[in-house]
């Protein structure tokens, strides 16, 4: 299983001061969860310009700390949302309510 956050990109991005990068981390956590919860929402209210604004804010913030799971998972969600591909949008693991 691969680490949810890459630490190579995150030290490139914050240094090598483990601290820091802890404390980017415990930062960044609480924020990609609040994105999550506002790309749910725009998905339960059918906005699409809601799922692309909240995708590409995550997936900018995912690609800082090396989260590069996430960071696809919001570019998918983003150009979908680009083409109001709501069969996609709703199959996101972000966009789920289950």
């Amino acid at each position: 299983m691969k680490p949810g956050i890459d630490l190579e990109v995150l030290r490139r991005t914050v240094g090598d001061d483990p601290v820091l990068m802890r404390e980017v981390i415990e930062d960044f956590v609480p924020a990609a969860q609040a994105g999550v919860g506002e790309i749910r929402a725009a998905v339960e209210s059918s906005a699409a310009d809601g799922i692309k604004l909240a995708a590409h804010k995550l997936k900018g913030s995912a690609s800082l700390v090396g989260a590069r799971a996430l960071g696809e998972v919001c570019a998918a969600l983003e150009e979908a949302s680009e083409q109001e591909d709501w069969q996609t949008i709703r199959a996101s693991p972000s966009s789920s309510t289950t």
